[in-house]
C-alpha cells in the first residue's frame, strides 16, 4: 500500500499532536515542510516511487524532521509521531521498546545511521497488520 501523504495531512498531524500534548511546536521552516513531502514522494520516473517500501517511506518523514528541524521545537518527537502514523496508516503498526525511539533520534541527530538503518529498525518494531493502534514513547 502506497498512502499518500501531503503538506495538509501533515500540518493536520501537527493540530493533533498539539491537542494531544498540549505542546505547540511551531513551523520555523516552511520549506523544510515541504521539503519532507517532496522527499518522500520522489519518483525516479513517473509514477515510480523512487521510497516503494513503507518503513522506509515512513524513516524519510522522521530523518526529515530531526535533520532540517522545521519546527520551533519538539523536531524529534513530532518526527517519530508522523512515522508511527505514517506505518499505522499504511498497514504497517510498531510498538517501539520503551525508550527505543528516543535512541533512535539520537542516533539520526548524530548522523550515525542512514536512512536504510533507520528503516531497518522501524521495521523490527512492526507489531503485524493489527488495529492500527501503536504506542510511542517520547524522545
Amino acid at each position: 500500500m502506497f498512502l499518500r501523504i501531503d503538506a495538509r495531512w501533515i500540518e493536520e498531524s501537527l493540530q493533533e499532536f498539539e491537542e494531544r500534548t498540549g505542546r505547540e511546536v511551531g513551523i520555523d521552516d516552511w520549506g523544510a515542510l515541504a521539503a519532507a513531502v517532496y522527499r518522500y514522494a520522489y519518483e525516479l520516473h513517473a509514477g515510480e516511487p523512487f521510497y516503494v517500501e513503507v518503513p522506509v517511506r515512513a524513516a524519510v518523514l522522521l530523518q526529515m524532521f530531526v535533520t532540517t528541524r522545521p519546527l520551533q521545537d519538539y523536531n524529534g518527537l513530532v518526527g517519530a509521531a508522523l512515522a508511527v502514523r505514517y506505518l499505522r496508516e499504511s498497514g504497517e503498526p510498531v510498538k517501539p521498546p520503551a525508550g527505543g525511539m528516543s535512541r533512535l533520534v539520537a542516533d539520526i541527530r548524530m548522523g550515525s545511521l542512514p536512512l536504510r538503518a533507520i528503516a531497518a529498525q522501524l521495521r523490527s518494531w512492526t507489531t503485524g497488520r493489527g488495529d492500527g493502534r501503536a504506542q510511542l514513547d517520547g524522545p
